[in-house]
This record gives C-alpha cells, structure tokens and sequence, in this order.
C-alpha cells in the first residue's frame, strides 16, 4: 500500500528552521521505511526512548548508537504496515521540535487495524538528532501484536 504523509508538515509558530527540516526528514525517511537514512540523521550517543513495554512487539532495549537507530526502525517497519502518517501541528525553535500526529497502520500479525496518535519531541545538536522521545498511547499496539487478536 502507498504511505503518505498527509498535508506535509505545517509551518511552525515559532520559526525553527533547522529544527523544522530534520523533524520533515525524519517524517518523510520514516513514511519512506529507510531505516539507514533514519540512522544518518542522529548523532551519538543518541538518547532514544519510546514504548518498549508492548506485549509482542520486536523492539526493546536502550538505544545509544546509529546501528541501534537503524536497527529499532527496521524491526518496527517488519512489524507494521505503515498506511498513513497524518502531521497535526509542529512546534520548534532553533535546536528542538515536537511534533503531533497519528500513523494509520496494520501489524504483520494480521491484528486490527491501528490508529495510533502521538507526539514526537526531537533535541539537536550541531545539525543531527541527539534525542528522540516517541510519546504515544500502547493499546493499540498492544492489540495489534496479541497473537490471540486483543
């Protein structure tokens, strides 16, 4: 199925520039499922975190470098048929971006289809990623990936 990203990413109140661009290619390296671009765009250490207590789901564990960046997105896109990734609102400055939004997806175990809404707060230094912090709600992954279907 095409991924999309639904009316791009708009305009941040607050300006943000360079904050603005690297939270766009992530989204669009994300909905594109290229892990290794995904990877390019951190620095290390990198300071990862999202919900790694899902029932089933592949990702797990601390992430600190570029391979471990590259490896959480290529299990989580093995994991999810991505459908639709709809940006809400983005507000950044110079270094910092949040972003909110919901990725329409399946999972691989054939689950219900998930919606699942969620803030992305990103932190820069010098140009790159240097931490990620992935808020969002667990229940629909947590259904998604029961293999008894919730």
């Amino acid at each position: 199925m095409r991924h999309a990203v639904e009316d791009g990413i708009p305009p941040s109140p607050g300006g943000g520039g360079l904050a603005v661009t690297t939270t766009q290619r992530f989204v669009a390296r994300f909905v594109a499922r290229d892990s290794a671009a995904i990877s390019e765009l951190f620095t290390e250490p990198v300071d990862c975190w999202w919900v790694s207590s899902v029932p089933g789901a592949p990702w797990h564990g601390p992430v600190r470098t570029r391979r471990e960046v590259e490896a959480f997105f290529l299990s989580m896109h093995g994991a999810l048929t991505l459908r639709r990734v709809v940006v809400h609102s983005l507000v950044a400055d110079r270094s910092a971006a949040v972003l909110l939004g919901r990725m329409d997806a399946d999972a691989a175990t054939g689950g219900p289809a998930l919606v699942i809404e969620f803030a992305l707060a990103l932190q820069l230094r010098e140009r790159l990623i240097r931490e990620l912090r992935w808020h969002l709600d667990p229940s629909p992954f947590t259904e998604g990936f029961d293999p008894r279907g919730g």
